[in-house]
């Protein structure tokens, strides 16, 4: 289902200062880019770009919340957990509010409105929750839920950024950047699952023994109810004819029934020579989608789609575009 010809494109002004996923070197400096959508990923648009006022942000999660979208997000990219309100249309940026500091790689989700932010610290996964968006609790008895290993061939050697959601009946599903100690140039995605029991949960016991998806990292999962998990995700490093070999973003769908992944390489979103990462979602109360990216290490900008996440998934799946 690959498809290397550009459908669309889409210039953007980027402004920043500093990195974003803290992996590799910033890229200091203001630049215009032209952001190329490719296959599936042509039924997005943006615009007006860049978010948040051009600022220095960067590992951006959206959460439905409070009858309205909230972001979540690294100000600064040096571990500031800030929030703001974007309003309904998710175009709003306003009540700038730092939480908490010392949260790398934050990945907040929303589930039966209570928000649990899960990050990186000391090379492990730890979560907090809150009721109001703005009181942390770190649960868990203060333990990570996902360990590295001291091993240095175990792909959870490094563990970075995870993705989280809870299907029908409540199990947890978490998509991990991993890698051994050749580091995130061979990174991938490994995956657990895990049932909260209280304020307690372990993602240790089940996880995968090898990357469900290779030479990927920075992922965004939801469950889609009554078909599966979409998964949107950064692609490492991989020889390809739109973007050299810099990130991209792509896309993949999880069978819950059978536990297996498709990967629809067709959705390539990317700037040539320049890494592009961090996607999240979030659908608006209108029934579209908010897709938010990290360009260039240093500035968010959002695109939009008519869709809702259950088309996404269903174009996706089908190749209907």
């Amino acid at each position: 289902m690959i498809n290397y010809y550009i459908k669309n494109s889409v210039t953007l002004l980027l402004i920043g200062l500093l990195t974003a996923c803290g992996k590799e070197s910033p890229v200091n400096k203001q630049a215009v880019f032209t952001l190329s959508l490719h296959g599936s990923a042509t039924t997005f648009y943006e615009k007006t770009n860049p978010a948040f006022n051009a600022g220095a942000i960067v590992e951006n999660s959206m959460v439905s919340f409070q009858n309205q979208i909230f972001a979540f997000y690294d100000e600064g990219a040096n571990g500031n957990f800030t929030s703001a309100e974007l309003g309904n249309s998710g175009q709003n940026f306003f009540n700038q509010k730092i939480l908490n500091l010392d949260r790398r790689f934050s990945y907040v989700l929303n589930y039966q409105e209570t928000l649990y932010n899960f990050f990186y610290k000391a090379n492990s996964i730890y979560l907090e929750k809150s009721t109001d968006g703005l009181n942390w609790q770190l649960i868990n008895n203060g333990l990570p839920v996902l360990n590295s290993e001291p091993d240095p061939n175990s792909i959870y050697y490094n563990v970075w950024n995870v993705a989280v959601t809870v299907d029908e009946m409540g199990v947890w599903h978490l998509f991990v950047e991993c890698a051994d100690i050749r580091n995130n140039t061979y990174a991938g995605l490994a995956y657990s699952t895990a049932v909260m029991v209280g304020d307690q949960i372990d993602f240790n016991p089940n996880k995968s023994s090898t990357f469900l998806i290779q030479q990927a990292g920075n992922p965004y999962v939801t469950n889609v109810p009554g078909k599966g998990l979409l998964i949107v995700y950064g692609q490492i490093f991989l020889p390809n004819e739109n973007f050299d070999y810099e990130w991209y973003v792509s896309a993949a769908t999880f069978n819950l029934n059978t536990n297996t992944v498709t990967e629809h390489n067709e959705f390539q979103v990317g700037v040539r020579g320049i890494h592009v990462a961090d996607p999240h979602l979030v659908e608006l109360p209108n029934g579209k989608i908010l897709l938010s990216l990290s360009v260039n290490q240093n500035s968010t900008y959002f695109a939009y789609s008519d869709q809702s996440m259950s088309e996404f998934y269903d174009l996706l799946l089908n190749g209907l575009y």
